[in-house]
């Protein structure tokens, strides 16, 4: 069994990855949210107090209100430019369209394999989903 991420280990490789990596994991751990949900996530889905995610295995929709966190990672959503995709998907490539998941997962493991050769520690996307799971339970 691995241990835990560290919020320093979040930190280090956020630091060296992507903004659309970036976002991706602040989203994650503000809402709770699955890879699947985070590269999908439209602006269509995010209201003036809360965000509706609609999740892939069960079908329901979840009403997740806005923390100051979830809004920090809106507000970077919404800096990161462009919004090229008629979606606006808040997960996006440079060229303003949404992520395939075969193409996050590739970017994904490319800055890992960068942080790991800085001496980093290797975790995976779900672990940031298990992580804020381990988190809102204890709020």
């Amino acid at each position: 069994m691995r241990s835990a991420i560290s919020d320093q280990d979040i930190a280090g490789f956020r630091a060296i990855s992507s903004p659309g990596i970036q976002i991706a994991i602040d989203l994650a751990i503000a809402a709770g949210l699955s890879e699947a949900n985070v590269i999908n996530l439209s602006w269509y889905e995010v209201y003036s107090d809360s965000m509706v995610v609609r999740h892939g295995k069960s079908g329901k929709s979840v009403r997740i209100p806005l923390t100051s966190a979830l809004k920090d990672a809106l507000q970077l959503a919404r800096n990161y430019e462009p919004f090229a995709s008629s979606r606006l998907y808040l997960v996006r490539l440079p060229d303003g369209n949404p992520y395939s998941p075969m193409e996050f997962r590739t970017e994904w493991k490319r800055y890992m394999r960068n942080w790991r050769n800085l001496g980093g520690k290797l975790f995976h996307f779900r672990d940031l989903h298990r992580l804020a799971e381990v988190r809102h339970a204890v709020d």
